[in-house]
């Protein structure tokens, strides 16, 4: 659903990444993400190999960015209003 910062925050980097991570994991269903990531590091090498696989695992890179900046810079906290 949503995540809002607490109105006493100290590090918004900190909690944008602590933010962005809840929800992944969530949307995940608190159980694939282990079986995904046991997947990524016994196929490392086959990704390190293909091309294709730096292109996806760049978009999901920035992906992340892109959240990331968005919780550190939105104030839903302070603001009330979406």
């Amino acid at each position: 659903m949503a995540i809002y910062a607490p109105p006493n925050l100290r590090d918004r980097k900190i909690w944008g990444l602590r933010a962005v991570g809840t929800e992944v994991f969530q949307a995940y269903g608190y159980i694939l993400g282990i079986p995904l990531l046991l997947g990524v590091w016994c196929f490392r090498k086959a990704l390190l190999a293909s091309p294709g696989a730096w292109v996806l695992a760049t978009l999901c890179l920035l992906q992340v960015l892109v959240l990331w900046r968005l919780a550190m810079v939105m104030d839903m906290s302070r603001s009330g209003t979406f």
